[in-house]
C-alpha cells in the first residue's frame, strides 16, 4: 500500500457499527503529554489513538472481506492471522494494527518536517475551511448531509478513548490533503523546485485526456412509499419509445449543425428545468471514471466533435446519457490555463513519484516515541463493551 493510500486509510472514519465504551483498558490519553515528538513539535496521545483506531478499522475491513460469509462480527479479530497488503506477508492482526499505526504517525511527522524544512506555509483560509468540515464531521457525522438519520458523530466514537477534536482534526484526512497539496505544489507546480515543463504537461494532456459534455434523461419515475423508501418504476414500452424518439431528434439536430449546448438548452426548456442540465468534464480516460465506466467507455470510442446517446442503468432505473466529445486540440491551451486541470495533470504525471517521496520522508523522519504510553495502547480496546 503506497503512502497516499496509507494516509487515506488512516483518516477514513467510515465508521464501523460497534459499541464503543470507555473501559479499564482504555489509556487515559488526556493525561498524556505526547505519543511521538520531534525537536519542534509534539503529537498528542489522542493523535496516536486515532491512528490506532484507523488501523483497526482498516484491519477489520480486510479480515471481514477475506473471510466473507464465515466472518463472525461477535468475535475478536486480534489473533486472526492474515495478509494485509500486496507483500503477501502473514501478520497477526493486532501486530499489524500496531505496525500500521506507527506508519501513520511517521507519515504525518515526515510530511510536517518537510513543510518546516522548506518553509511552506499552509493557506489560512483553506485550513479554516478544512477545520469547518472536520467540525461538522465531529458533531454531526461524515455522512450527515446525505443520511442524517444514520450519521454517527465522530466525537461519539473517539471521545470515549480520550481523543479530542484537536487531535482528530490534526490527524484528519482533509488536513493531510491540504499539507500534501502544498508540498506537491512546492515541488512540481509552476516555479517549483522540480517544476514540470509546461510542454510536458500539454503533451501529456493531449495524449491522455478528453473533454466532453453530457446530460441525462431518466427512463423511469420515482415515488416515495409510506415507509419513506424510494420506489423506481421504469417507463412503459410506449413511454420509453417516446423518450428515445426525442433523443433521436436531438441526434438529428446535432448532425444538422445545432451545437450540443443548443441541444442541452432545448432539453432544459422542454423539461422546464431551472438549471442547465449539461455538465462538462475534463478527464484522463485511462484513470478512474469521473461519471461511470459506461460513459468513459463511450467517450473513448467516440470521434472528436461527435455526439452519441447511450442507455445504461438497471431494469428498475434505466437512463440515457447524451454525450458530446470536444475537439481536444482546440481545448488544450484553454484547459491547461485552468489551475485545477493543470494540477490534475501534474498529479497524473508525478503522483507515483510523489508517493515514493512521501514514503522516503516517513522513513527519514527524526522523532522520539513515548514508548511507555504507546506500548500500553492495545487495539483490543476497540472491541470491548
Amino acid at each position: 500500500m503506497n503512502n497516499l493510500k496509507k494516509i487515506s486509510a488512516f483518516i477514513m472514519v467510515c465508521v464501523l457499527v460497534m459499541s464503543l465504551a470507555a473501559c479499564s483498558s482504555v489509556p487515559k490519553t488526556l493525561k498524556e503529554q505526547y505519543s511521538y515528538k520531534t525537536s519542534t513539535k509534539e503529537y498528542t496521545a489522542g493523535e496516536y489513538v486515532f491512528a490506532l483506531f484507523a488501523a483497526y478499522q482498516n484491519a477489520y475491513g480486510i479480515v471481514s472481506q477475506a473471510q466473507g460469509d464465515k466472518f463472525d462480527s461477535s468475535k475478536s479479530i486480534m489473533d486472526v492471522e492474515s495478509t494485509f497488503d500486496e507483500t503477501g506477508k502473514v501478520w497477526r492482526t493486532s501486530d499489524w494494527i500496531k505496525k500500521e499505526a506507527d506508519i501513520i504517525m511517521r507519515n504525518l511527522i515526515g510530511m510536517d518536517q518537510a513543510l518546516e524544512k522548506y518553509g511552506i506555509e499552509l493557506d489560512e483560509q483553506i485550513v479554516n475551511n478544512t477545520r469547518d468540515t472536520a467540525k461538522a464531521n465531529w458533531y454531526l457525522g461524515e455522512y450527515y448531509n446525505e443520511y442524517p438519520d444514520y450519521a454517527t458523530p465522530v466525537r461519539n466514537i473517539l471521545e470515549p478513548f480520550g481523543v479530542s477534536f484537536e487531535s482528530y482534526f490534526n490527524s484528519s484526512y482533509e488536513l493531510a490533503q491540504v499539507k500534501e497539496s502544498a508540498l506537491f505544489n512546492y515541488l512540481y507546480n509552476k516555479g517549483g523546485a522540480k517544476e514540470v515543463a509546461s510542454g510536458e504537461v500539454e503533451d501529456y494532456f493531449y495524449t491522455n485526456y478528453s473533454k466532453y459534455a453530457y446530460f441525462t434523461m431518466n427512463l423511469y419515475t420515482s415515488t416515495v412509499d409510506e415507509a419513506g423508501s424510494v420506489i423506481n418504476t421504469p417507463f412503459s414500452s410506449s413511454e420509453t419509445k417516446a423518450a428515445k424518439e426525442i433523443l433521436d431528434s436531438y441526434q438529428r439536430a446535432f448532425d444538422a449543425g445545432v451545437s450540443f449546448e443548443g441541444i442541452a438548452d432545448l432539453y432544459k426548456q422542454s423539461t422546464e428545468q431551472p438549471e442547465n442540465p449539461m455538465k462538462t468534464m475534463v478527464e484522463n480516460l485511462k484513470g478512474d471514471p469521473k461519471v461511470n465506466e459506461e460513459v468513459s467507455s463511450a467517450v473513448r470510442g467516440m470521434k472528436e466533435n461527435t455526439m452519441k446517446v447511450i442507455y445504461v442503468g438497471s431494469d428498475e432505473s434505466p437512463m440515457a446519457y447524451a454525450i458530446y466529445k470536444y475537439p481536444l486540440a482546440q481545448q488544450t491551451e484553454l484547459n491547461i490555463k485552468d489551475d485545477v486541470v493543470y494540477s490534475q495533470v501534474l498529479w497524473d504525471i508525478k503522483g507515483d513519484e510523489f508517493s515514493d517521496y512521501l514514503e522516503n520522508l516517513a522513513d527519514e523522519a527524526v522523532y522520539e516515541v513515548n514508548e511507555k504510553f504507546v506500548d500500553k495502547c492495545d487495539p483490543k480496546m476497540f472491541e470491548e463493551e
